[in-house]
């Protein structure tokens, strides 16, 4: 059995939860996603392992993870935090952002978080079912980057970089 996965309305409503496995198109759900940053201003992305079924071997925010049943969004992040990149966040580390509600191959509901933190790209201890490896940015290499190979990134890459 696969873990379930909050399952909302079209105005993020909850309906229910379904098993991960047995996820259709239609299906909308709620994801976590955490942009870290160094005190340069930086941004650490993360290249999505190549197993994931969403959007393998592309780069998109540091942390991102869909919410199983019972957990809030924060609950997820930081769970999430720690199983893909070792970083154990505290409530107080946390610092919110927007909702979205992201409509691409997958439609869900995405709460941004954002936290500050200094240390090297080999500090993170990464997962590599998760991510297959993790990199700090400028933003203009970001932008750089983006514009060089678009198809490079998770879709919803930039609306969700350009909110920052």
């Amino acid at each position: 059995m696969s873990e379930k996965i909050i399952i909302v309305d079209s105005n993020d409503a909850l309906l229910g939860a379904k098993e991960r496995s047995l996820l259709r198109l239609d299906d909308i759900y709620r994801v976590s996603a955490l942009w870290i940053f160094d005190s340069q201003k930086r941004v650490l992305l993360a290249k999505r392992a190549l197993v994931k079924k969403h959007y393998p071997g592309k780069w998109g925010a540091a942390v991102v993870g869909m919410n199983a049943a019972g957990e809030t969004y924060e609950e997820t992040i930081r769970r999430e935090a720690m199983e893909e990149v070792g970083l154990n966040l505290s409530e107080s580390d946390l610092k919110i952002g927007p909702i979205e509600h992201i409509k691409d191959e997958y439609e869900h509901f995405t709460q941004w978080y954002w936290v500050t933190v200094d240390c090297s790209e080999d500090t993170f201890l990464i997962d590599p079912q998760e991510v297959d490896q993790v990199k700090w940015f400028t933003r203009d290499e970001v932008f750089a980057m983006y514009a060089d190979s678009p198809e490079n990134f998770v879709p919803s890459f930039r609306p969700s970089f350009d909110v920052l």
